[in-house]
C-alpha cells in the first residue's frame, strides 16, 4: 500500500488536484527501486510531471525521433500549452516561429506534431497539457 504523505495537512494540499497528484505519485513510485524515482522534488505536481516527461521520452523512439530531441519535445509541449493551434497548418506555423524549431526540417516538425498528438491526445493541431496545473508546471520548468 502507498504511504500517506506526512504533510497532508500542509497548505500545498489545499487544492484537490494537488491531493490527487500526491496520490498518483504514491502509486507510481511505490514499486520504484530506490534512486530511480524521476524527481526528488517534494511537490507532487512536479513529480507527476517528471513521470510524464519520462513517458514522453519513451514515445520519442516510437515516432522516429532521437532521444536528444527532448529540448524540442519540451519546447513543443510548452508552446502547445501556452498558445495551441486548431489545425496542423497552424501548428506547423507556430513551430516554425519557435526558436527551438527554426533550424528543423518540415518532415521533422511533422514527426514532432504526430508525437505531440499521441502525448497530448487532442487530435489535429496542438492542444495544451492537461490538467492545467501540469501545464503550468511544465511551462515554468521550460
Amino acid at each position: 500500500a502507498a504511504a500517506v504523505p506526512a504533510d497532508l495537512g500542509a497548505a500545498r494540499y489545499d487544492r484537490i488536484l494537488d491531493v490527487h497528484a500526491a496520490a498518483m505519485v504514491a502509486l507510481l513510485e511505490q514499486d520504484e527501486p530506490l534512486g530511480s524515482v524521476p524527481s526528488a522534488s517534494p511537490d507532487p505536481v512536479a513529480r507527476v510531471l517528471a513521470h510524464e516527461r519520462r513517458y514522453w521520452k519513451r514515445l520519442l523512439a516510437v515516432h522516429a525521433l532521437p532521444e536528444d530531441t527532448t529540448l524540442h519535445a519540451d519546447a513543443l509541449i510548452a508552446v502547445a500549452t501556452l498558445f495551441g493551434a486548431g489545425t496542423e497548418e497552424g501548428a506547423i506555423a507556430l513551430l516554425s516561429a519557435t526558436p527551438t524549431f527554426e533550424d528543423t526540417s518540415l518532415p521533422l516538425r511533422r514527426r514532432h506534431l504526430r508525437w505531440a498528438s499521441a502525448v497530448l491526445q487532442g487530435g489535429t493541431g496542438l492542444h495544451p497539457l492537461r490538467p492545467d496545473r501540469l501545464g503550468e508546471e511544465h511551462v515554468a520548468h521550460v
